[in-house]
């Protein structure tokens, strides 16, 4: 049978409108995935997420259950952008399936706090306990008001006998991921014993004594010290004699730098004056005078 053109159009339009139905019938709509990133952690898992999700569908955002840990940070939800600049989205949240979805996690500084311990100290306060976020860096303080009868402040450890790490004044500390507690060190303090020979003429004082703070010491005598004129009476803390006087052989408790000046005592002699055959009258009477007057 032979077939119109219009009849034959007809057909294909027919044919076409067929063929478009069944291809609109096996259509699949997108299909997305919805990815979590640890972002630097340190240990622990992300969540997994087996499947793929529908543009529109809705989901549960899912906790930290693989747990995830960053040294010296606390979990704190996850952010659609990795510096946190973007959506921050925490679990539980319904998110609607939109497209692709990277989920980052974000971590808050755990704050820790570094405090100091006098250690013996037998006055003062040490210095107040300082709040500071991991992994800040803190200049370490002077000891403030704290001191020690006879010993000097050496420092700061991380332990009581100094066996630790030692931190000096204006040292820089890294807040690590714990509490610190740093003890006050001491060191023995030494003071010298310095002799003087205060106008002397002749030969040298005894040498300078090194003594432990709080030890006794046995004070010398002149030695070769010698002043023309004049007799050692001892030791006195001023030269001009007014402070406190010491023996030699006495012994001191040393508690600060000891400076010791000779003393000096005029000597006087005897003039006597011999008549040498005179006639008559008396010779003057015998007199002591002061050496050099």
């Amino acid at each position: 049978m032979k077939l119109s053109g219009k009849t034959r159009i007809h057909m294909l339009l027919a044919a076409a409108v067929v063929l478009l139905a069944g291809s609109c019938a096996h259509v699949i709509a997108p299909q997305y995935q919805v990815a979590y990133f640890g972002n630097d952690h340190t240990s622990g898992d992300v969540p997994a997420e087996p499947r793929t999700y529908s543009e529109g569908e809705d989901i549960i955002i899912l906790g930290n259950l693989g747990e995830l840990e960053k040294t010296g940070y606390e979990f704190d939800g996850w952010n659609t952008s990795r510096d946190g600049s973007g959506d921050q989205i925490n679990p539980g949240y319904i998110l609607t399936v939109d497209g692709e979805t990277a989920l980052y996690a974000q971590w808050t500084p755990r704050v820790y706090h570094i405090s100091f311990d006098g250690t013996e100290a037998d006055r003062g306060e040490p210095p107040e306990e300082v709040p500071l976020e991991y992994d800040a860096q803190f200049i370490l303080p002077d000891p403030g008001t704290l001191e020690r009868d006879g010993y000097a402040f050496d420092g700061w450890d991380t332990r009581p006998d100094g066996t630790g790490v030692r931190y000096f004044p204006d040292d820089p500390l890294t807040v690590p991921d714990e509490d610190v507690t740093l003890y006050a060190q001491w060191s023995v303090r030494t003071f010298r014993v310095s002799y003087h020979g205060n106008q002397e003429t002749d030969g040298d004082p005894p040498e300078q004594l090194e003594v432990t703070a709080g030890s006794e010491a046995e004070l010398k005598g002149p030695e070769t010290l010698e002043r023309t004129g004049h007799r050692f009476t001892g030791w006195n803390t001023r030269q001009d004699g007014t402070g406190e006087s010491f023996d030699p052989g006495d012994a001191v408790i040393v508690e600060e730098e000891l400076d010791l000046f000779a003393q000096w005592e005029l000597l006087q002699f005897q003039v006597a004056w011999d008549a040498a055959e005179a006639d008559r009258g008396e010779a003057p009477e015998t007199e002591k005078l002061d050496y050099g007057e």
